[in-house]
C-alpha cells in the first residue's frame, strides 16, 4: 500500500512539474483576436529580394504585461492563401522603445508581476517590439493570393493575440523573374479613427512638439488645449510622415475644434487648423486588410520595381523626419 502512495505521490509531482513548465515556457497559449485599439502594430517596410520578403514593423498589445526581451513575448507573421493554409514566421526583435509614446499622463511603472493593469492606474514597458521577419520568396506560388497575420505571445500572461495586418500601400509592384509580386493597401480608401480619449493635439510629428491651444475655454484646468476626440474619422490625410528616430509614423490633418468632453476641447475633421498630427498607436485605419497577389509579369499594364513601401514618395528631408505625400 505504501509503495502504491508513493507511486501516485511521484505521477502527481511530474504530472505537476509538467503543468508548471507548460505554463512557465507559454505552451498551449490562450488566443485572442484583438483589434488595432489594444494591438499596436505598424509594417513599416516591406522588400522583396531574390532570396525573401523581408517584413519589418513593431507589434505590442497594451494593458497587458512589460513587454522587454525574448523572455517576456515573441513575434511571429502568420501567411495565409486564398485556400485556407497557414504558414507561420518568426521574428527577429529589434532595439526600440515606445514605453513613453503609450504612458497615460502620471501613471507610475507597473510592477514586474502585476498583469493587465489599465493604463489609468500603471504603464508597462514596452522595449524590443520592432521586429523583421523573412519569409522565402519560393513559399509563394503563382496566381495566389496571401493575406497577413500579425501574432504577438505575451508570455508572462502566456497569451497570445493576433491580428489582421491594416497597413497602407499605394501602386507597389514589385517585378522579380518575370512574376509581378502585388501589394494592395490604399490611403485613398482608409480611414482613421481616433483610437482612444484625451490624445494631445500637436503642431509637429513628435511626442515633443508643442500641443495646440485655440478656441474658447473648456475649464480652468485645460483651458482650450485641444484633444482629439474618440471614435472620430478622418478621411482625408494631408501627409504621411516617418519620425525615423523612434521608428513610429505620423499623420498630418486638418481639424475643427469641436464639443467640451471631460473639460477638454476637441476636434473634429475640419479645416479651421489646417495642420495637425497624430501617430499611428494613437489611431486606427479601417478598410481591407494588406494582401500579396502573385502574377506574371506580362498581365502587369505597368511594370515598376518598388523595393519599400513606406514612406513612398518623399517630399523633403527635415529635423530627421521623412516626409511622403500620397
Amino acid at each position: 500500500m505504501k509503495h502504491i502512495k508513493a507511486i501516485i505521490s511521484i505521477i502527481s509531482i511530474i504530472m505537476l512539474r509538467g503543468f508548471l513548465i507548460q505554463s512557465i515556457h507559454g505552451l498551449n497559449p490562450t488566443q485572442i483576436e484583438l483589434d488595432q485599439e489594444k494591438f499596436k502594430y505598424e509594417i513599416f517596410s516591406v522588400e522583396l529580394d531574390e532570396k525573401d520578403l523581408i517584413i519589418e514593423g513593431y507589434a505590442f498589445v497594451i494593458e497587458q504585461q512589460h513587454y522587454r526581451t525574448q523572455l517576456t513575448h515573441l513575434t511571429y507573421i502568420e501567411l495565409l492563401t486564398s485556400k485556407g493554409n497557414k504558414t507561420t514566421f518568426s521574428a527577429v526583435s529589434l532595439p526600440s522603445n515606445y514605453t513613453s509614446h503609450m504612458q497615460y499622463r502620471g501613471t507610475p511603472l507597473c510592477a514586474t508581476f502585476r498583469l493587465r493593469q489599465p493604463n489609468t492606474t500603471c504603464h508597462y514597458a514596452f522595449e524590443n517590439v520592432q521586429f523583421r521577419v523573412k519569409i522565402p520568396r519560393s513559399i509563394f506560388i503563382m496566381d495566389e493570393i496571401y493575406r497577413f497575420n500579425l501574432i504577438s505571445h505575451a508570455r508572462s500572461v502566456n497569451t497570445t493575440y493576433i491580428t489582421p495586418i491594416q497597413a497602407i500601400v499605394k501602386d507597389n509592384i514589385i517585378t522579380i523573374d518575370e512574376k509581378s509580386y502585388i501589394l494592395n493597401g490604399n490611403l485613398d480608401t482608409s480611414t482613421l479613427r481616433i483610437a482612444h480619449s484625451e490624445v494631445v493635439v500637436r503642431d509637429g510629428p513628435s511626442i515633443e512638439s508643442s500641443p495646440i491651444y485655440h478656441g474658447a475655454h473648456c475649464s480652468t484646468t485645460y483651458r482650450n488645449q485641444l484633444f482629439y476626440q474618440k471614435d472620430s474619422l478622418y478621411d482625408h490625410v494631408k501627409a504621411v510622415i516617418f519620425n525615423s528616430s523612434v521608428g513610429l509614423t505620423y499623420y498630418e490633418l486638418s481639424v475643427n475644434t469641436s464639443s467640451c468632453i471631460n473639460s477638454r476641447r476637441t476636434v473634429i475633421e475640419g479645416n479651421e487648423i489646417t495642420s495637425v498630427y497624430i501617430n499611428r498607436l494613437m489611431v486606427e485605419l479601417t478598410g481591407t486588410p494588406l494582401t500579396l497577389e502573385v502574377k506574371p509579369i506580362e498581365m502587369i499594364p505597368i511594370k515598376k520595381t518598388l523595393r519599400f513601401y513606406h514612406p513612398l514618395i518623399t517630399k523633403n528631408v527635415k529635423n530627421n523626419h521623412i516626409v511622403a505625400i500620397y
